[in-house]
């Protein structure tokens, strides 16, 4: 019986999403995306998510241009509401 390889593969590799939360990390950013850019882990398997939270420096727009080897993270900005009478 033959195994296809695509199937073994995934099952040694699952899908993995890395999430982060950032705000006013500027100078950290490019580093933290070099480094989980970098692993070993089979690049199709894993998607990187930032998730700014209303940062008052560069770090949503360093995120936003970050590419390494044709791989980038998905940018996400959270808008916060004006405080409102309920």
């Amino acid at each position: 019986m033959q195994v296809n390889n695509q199937v073994v593969f995934a099952n040694l590799f699952p899908f993995v999403s890395v999430i982060i939360p950032v705000r006013n990390e500027e100078e950290n950013i490019q580093r933290i995306l070099e480094q989980i850019f970098n692993q070993d882990y089979p690049s199709r398997h894993v998607e990187v998510i930032v998730v700014d939270g209303q940062s008052e420096d560069r770090t949503a727009d360093i995120a936003s241009l970050f590419s390494i080897n044709n791989r980038a993270p998905i940018v996400m900005r959270i808008e916060w509401m004006q405080d409102f009478d309920a």
